[in-house]
Formats: C-alpha cells, structure tokens, sequence
C-alpha cells in the first residue's frame, strides 16, 4: 500500500510542474525530477508505478552540508545537485540529437529500476537499463550488516552525476574516452565509479575508478 501511494504521488509531482525540457527543480528542500509532458506520458506507459528516488534516500553526508564532515575538506568533496543531476537523475543529450534525455533511478510496486528516456526524432521511448531490489529491500539488507537508520552510511550507496561531452581519461582502461555526446558516471562510495556512454545504439562502460 505503502510503495502504491508513493508513486502516485510521484507522477503527480512531475505532471504538476508541467516543464519544455526536462530538468531538476532546486527550487524547494531537495531536488526535484521534472518532465515534460511527452517524457511524462512515455514513462507512464512504461510503468505506471515508476517512481523517481529522492535524494533523502541516499547518505545525508554525500548532498548536505550541515552533515558534511570533517570541514572543509567535506564540502570540496560533496555531491552538488544542478539543473541537470541529482544522484537519482541526470539529464543529458546522450544520443547527439540536441534533445535532451534523461537517466532515473527509481522503483515500482516490486522492484528498483534504472530507466533511459531518450529522444528518438519527436518521440520518446522508455527503455529499462539496470534492474535490482526494491529500494526497501536495499536498505533493509544495508541495515541487517550492521548500519543504523539515520547513521553515516545509512541509505544507498551508489549515485549518478553528469558527464559532459569531451575526453575522460582513466588509468584503469587503456586509452582515453572521446565522447561526442554527453554521457552519465555511476560512483559507488569509496570504491568504484563507472561511465556510461551510448554509442553505436547501445549503452557501454569505461572504468574510472576501482
């Protein structure tokens, strides 16, 4: 009932701040995925119970200042939300035709998904990229290990950020990334971040940390 009401309320949140282009309003407490109402539609039909993550449900010590520490190394270090990422969303032109696209973690009534809408002419299609336990589960098996709610690692550990068009370089992969497109990293706290990049019609990987 629980998961149900959650995401009814977040597909009124998006349809409610009827938007051109999709971005991450700053405007309230936390960021906030808004789309437009082609994206709106597009991931309805997907899955009517998709719903975005929030930023409340990552560690509070990755986005928010007053729980940042030690200063002020922490706050060079700290994730910092825009209009084009939060850790549960970036928005980006990851196929090259000038229409921007977007990347969402979030979940359904049964599981956690990693959703692409991506532009295709002006249409969008809605294609699943990740799929694993329903945050609930994720956060139960989290705490079972011996993290505490409300603690440091309390939450998911993992987030995404945008990757602007240009070279990435890696000394886990042997050569240099051009990217003609934008493009997203997974990070993983204090062990590992990856990039992906679509290319050729599919999504592929380039390490960046281990």
């Amino acid at each position: 009932m629980i998961s149900v009401l959650i995401g009814i309320i977040g597909l009124t949140f998006m349809q409610a701040g009827a938007v051109s282009a999709p971005l991450i309003d700053m405007r309230g407490p936390e960021p906030i995925l808004r789309l437009p109402p082609a994206m709106t539609e597009a991931l309805r039909q997907f899955d009517s119970d998709f719903t975005p993550r929030r930023m409340r449900d990552y560690p509070r010590w990755i986005w928010s200042p007053a729980d940042c520490e030690p200063q002020p190394e922490c706050r060079q270090t700290r994730y910092k939300p825009t209009s084009r990422q939060a850790l549960f969303a970036v928005i980006g032109d990851f196929n090259g035709d000038r229409i921007l696209d977007v990347v969402v973690d979030g979940d359904d009534r049964v599981q956690a998904r990693r959703l692409v809408i991506l532009s295709e002419g002006s249409r969008f299609r809605v294609t699943e990229l990740t799929h694993s336990d329903h945050i609930s589960k994720e956060v139960e098996a989290r705490r079972k290990v011996g993290i505490t709610a409300g603690s440091r690692d309390d939450g998911l550990d993992y987030g995404l950020s945008l990757v602007r068009r240009g070279t990435v370089q890696s000394h886990f992969e042997p050569s240099p990334l051009v990217l003609a497109t934008d493009a997203f990293e997974e990070e993983f706290w204090e062990k590992s971040a990856v990039v992906h990049y679509y290319r050729d019609g599919r999504w592929q990987d380039y390490w960046t940390s281990d």
